[in-house]
């Protein structure tokens, strides 16, 4: 935050910000280096909101829900002033929260890191959405960690057989097919390879064939593959935060007080 801005506001609010800041220090030298997919996470969910809302982020429910996350995000990145880059998002983006900066700030302070999971679920992130922003850090609604692992295994397994298939080399269908191996046990290469098929564990079935909601968003050229097929069934949606903590940071600003302060404004 700037000099200008921190002289404008008052010695209480000054006070504030500084037991802030302070703590913020000491929780990091607490946990030591934070995760480097703190700031990618920054990044990312600006995308998703720039995506959702525009270039500026609404004066509403869902718009102080998103404001919350952002927040507590900036908080948890690594580098830089927090409470500075805060200020700097909310001037462009969200430019109805700015006097409000100070009570976001302290509301945000004591934010815990989420997993993948369970931010997710928390801003409603598709499969679909997150395959076209490109969203690495964050989960996706209905998809577990090992589900979209299996994906992620699928699609290299078949970039690396188109790329082999481009310098020319043999499927290996194609090479069963010359060295036939069915003929030495006497049995015909359709029972060959269902035999093979039962070794192996393979099934023909779609991926989520008995989880309709997470199959609405998995594209079908990974349906038929071995390792998405093992990737078990998806996750209930979490109760509630891992941390319960942190909801209580939060009820200053974006609870009802929050709320009456939006109210008084307008």
């Amino acid at each position: 935050m700037t000099s200008s801005v921190v002289r404008a506001l008052s010695q209480e609010a000054q006070h504030r910000l500084i037991a802030v800041r302070y703590n913020s220090d000491a929780r990091a030298k607490r946990q030591g280096k934070r995760p480097p997919a703190a700031n990618l996470r920054v990044w990312e969910l600006e995308r998703v909101f720039r995506h959702r809302f525009g270039k500026f982020i609404p004066e509403g429910v869902e718009g102080r829900q998103a404001l919350q996350v952002i927040a507590e995000a900036h908080h948890l990145s690594k580098g830089g002033d927090p409470v500075t880059k805060l200020t700097g998002y909310i001037r462009a983006r969200a430019p109805w929260a700015y006097n409000d900066i100070d009570a976001i700030v302290v509301a945000s302070a004591e934010a815990q890191w989420q997993s993948a999971d369970e931010l997710a679920w928390r801003i409603g992130l598709t499969f679909v959405e997150r395959e076209s922003l490109k969203v690495r850090t964050i989960g996706a609604v209905g998809l577990n960690k090992r589900q979209r692992s299996a994906i992620q295994k699928a699609r290299h397994k078949q970039r690396e057989s188109q790329r082999r298939k481009a310098r020319g080399a043999k499927s290996h269908t194609e090479s069963l097919n010359r060295t036939r191996p069915w003929e030495a046990q006497g049995i015909s290469r359709r029972t060959w390879f269902r035999r093979k098929a039962a070794e192996d564990g393979t099934n023909s079935c779609g991926v989520f064939s008995s989880y309709s909601n997470a199959h609405e968003s998995v594209p079908s050229s990974v349906c038929s593959l071995r390792d998405a097929l093992r990737a078990g069934p998806k996750r209930p949606r979490p109760d509630g935060l891992r941390h319960p903590e942190q909801a209580e940071g939060t009820v200053d600003y974006f609870g009802k007080v929050g709320l009456a302060m939006a109210e008084a404004r307008t």
